[in-house]
């Protein structure tokens, strides 16, 4: 399972390297308050006709341009185009489009792409490529980036190509078709303070689409082809701020697909939750949807472990009940492998503990081999479906049960 947990620790490395940042400039960060110190700090979906209007996005279709820069490059800020494939003889790649390292985001604009290649052996090969801010170009009415002629991005929500020249032996020239349909919470913002000052953002472009194109891995080049997604995502507010924890799984079954993400805040924004879930069909229509409304949903924990590489308490088995309306589904996962476990709060040096341990935080991140089964009703036409998933656990707090 070595590939695959080297995929997934660069899937969390802009989110996780916001750990390191708080070492490094702990005297300008201001570790989150708890509940008794202070009063709580609103936070809400932000999918209201204003919202809307104030963002000028359109509540019932996805258009390109929302797949274009939607930020700057004032500090504070951040932005990534993210992509994940599995090619078909169990290679895995990664591509982030960045802005600027996230783990500094109160720096100048630095854009630079993170490309990741993990054969099925386990070898892993990872280089960024930078380029200066007077070589890179981001489109605001497209996904179009260009970092000079080294590597660049181009796609329309349905069809994505990724350039990226060969560098101490690897490179890329891949083509994400995608098979499915858009989809976002909302407007695609969740603001944090008050008049929704910082912000966090998801747009899921692409659930699942059809991967082809050449990968170039120790000078040598190859036809691939597989499977990938792409999400994207900008903000102002570290991650680790401002969730206490969230789960995030992505299943595709022989007719649906369904992604849920379910995230809960931290005791400064009064632990509020945001479970967003969207099913798919075969062919990409969207048969189910919930942009996080609570009393739609339900969450029952079945079983937990303690866990070694942590020490904490974590699921082995829950199950997720959404409505909406007539419809329903049932999403149960029960964890069946540790691929990737890790203790974050260790990773980092005893000044910044201190900041943990005065937060009342245990930062930690696991993914799983889980068995999925989802059980539908669609105004009474039932269907189950059973397979393997992988989904992950960002654990930020101490306590999840509660929230």
């Amino acid at each position: 399972m070595a590939k695959v947990q080297k995929k997934i620790t660069m899937r969390l490395l802009s989110f996780l390297s916001v750990l390191f940042m708080i070492g490094t400039v702990s005297c300008a960060t201001k570790a989150p308050e708890s509940a008794d110190q202070a009063s709580a700090i609103p936070t809400r979906l932000m999918n209201t006709p204003a919202d809307y209007e104030k963002l000028g996005v359109n509540p019932d279709v996805i258009e390109e341009w929302e797949d274009g820069r939607r930020d700057d490059s004032r500090p504070g800020a951040y932005e990534w185009w993210y992509f994940d494939m599995i090619l078909d003889d169990g290679t895995a790649v990664v591509v982030i489009f960045h802005d600027k390292d996230a783990a500094t985001p109160d720096v100048a604009m630095s854009p630079y792409v993170q490309f990741e290649v993990t054969l099925p052996s386990g070898e892993h090969f990872h280089e960024d490529v930078k380029v200066g801010v007077e070589d890179a170009f981001f489109s605001t009415e497209t996904c179009e980036i260009r970092l000079g002629e080294v590597a660049s991005l181009t796609g329309d929500l349905k069809t994505y190509e990724i350039e990226i020249d060969t560098v101490n032996g690897i490179g890329a020239h891949l083509v994400l078709e995608s098979m499915s349909s858009s989809w976002r919470p909302g407007s695609g913002y969740m603001g944090f303070g008050e008049d929704d000052v910082d912000y966090f953002t998801w747009l899921c472009a692409v659930p699942r689409g059809r991967v082809s194109g050449d990968l170039t891995v120790k000078g040598e080049t190859r036809e691939v082809s597989g499977f990938g997604y792409h999400d994207h995502q900008w903000g102002t507010v570290p991650p680790l701020m401002v969730w206490n924890h969230w789960f995030w799984l992505r299943q595709s079954f022989e007719d649906y697909t369904i992604l849920v993400f379910d995230l809960v805040s931290n005791s400064s924004h009064d632990f509020v939750r945001y479970p967003f879930v969207f099913i798919q069909d075969a062919e990409g229509n969207i048969v189910f949807e919930s942009t996080g409304d609570i009393d739609e949903t339900g969450f029952e924990v079945l079983s937990e472990y303690d866990q070694e590489a942590t020490g904490k308490r974590v699921p082995g088995a829950f199950t997720y009940t959404f409505r909406d309306g007539d419809k329903t589904a049932v999403y149960s996962m029960e964890a069946t492998k540790e691929i990737s476990a890790q203790d974050n709060y260790s990773m980092v040096p005893p000044e910044v503990r201190a900041l943990f341990d005065q937060a009342g935080i245990h930062p930690s991140y696991t993914r799983w081999v889980g068995q999925g089964e989802l059980e539908l009703d669609l105004d009474g036409v039932t269907s189950k479906q059973e397979g393997d998933a992988i989904y992950e656990m960002i654990y930020i707090g101490t306590e999840y049960q509660n929230y």
